[in-house]
């Protein structure tokens, strides 16, 4: 059965589709306006009912004894009417930290050439140093999106794309914290 924009989507819905037909789903869908992603978006990692891959996400993005943490939220607030800025929301032990930050740009996706929300990490110096990981971002319906983030290969092609969900806004835009403080916490 091939996923289509038209289903009442919910966020449950959308965790139990396999990859495969979330990743045909986002290619369908068009970019929201770009002013509309302002404040804080809850995250979530669909699996597709692999192992595996909840596995590699669980260790990736969900352990809040690791060095980013638990993996909550993406943060954006526009700065322009074609640009802004963002970052990660991640829940540590010692409680909630916003870092990893982002600028964010209405543009073409490097995936599939059609109109995206893109996110690019390497704008800002980040904990991992300066990267070329960049989401895409389309809208499904008000306050639900799918994400696809891709970085660079050593060829100079992209990777599969590693896709994500996102719903809100849940709060408003509060900022990154200081991140070189909180690194030498880490």
């Amino acid at each position: 059965m091939q996923a289509t924009a038209q289903a009442p989507w919910t966020i449950d819905k959308l965790m139990a589709l396999p990859l495969d037909q979330m990743q045909a789903l986002w290619t369908t869908l068009p970019a929201p306006d770009f002013n509309e992603l302002d404040g804080e978006y809850d995250g979530h990692a669909p699996d597709g009912g692999d192992e595996s891959e909840r596995q590699r996400k669980a260790e990736m993005m969900f352990d809040e004894t690791s060095r980013q943490g638990y993996w909550l939220r993406k943060a954006f607030h526009p700065t322009s009417a074609t640009q802004g800025q963002g970052h990660n929301v991640w829940r540590k032990a010692r409680g909630i930290i916003r870092r990893m930050r982002y600028g964010t740009y209405a543009g073409e996706s490097l995936i599939d050439g059609k109109p995206a929300f893109l996110v690019r990490y390497g704008d800002f110096k980040t904990p991992a140093g300066d990267i070329d990981l960049v989401d895409e971002i389309r809208k499904l319906d008000d306050g639900l999106y799918v994400g696809a983030a891709t970085s660079r290969n050593a060829d100079g092609t992209r990777s599969e794309p590693d896709l994500f969900l996102l719903s809100g806004p849940v709060g408003p835009w509060v900022g990154v914290d200081n991140e070189q403080a909180e690194l030498k916490e880490t």
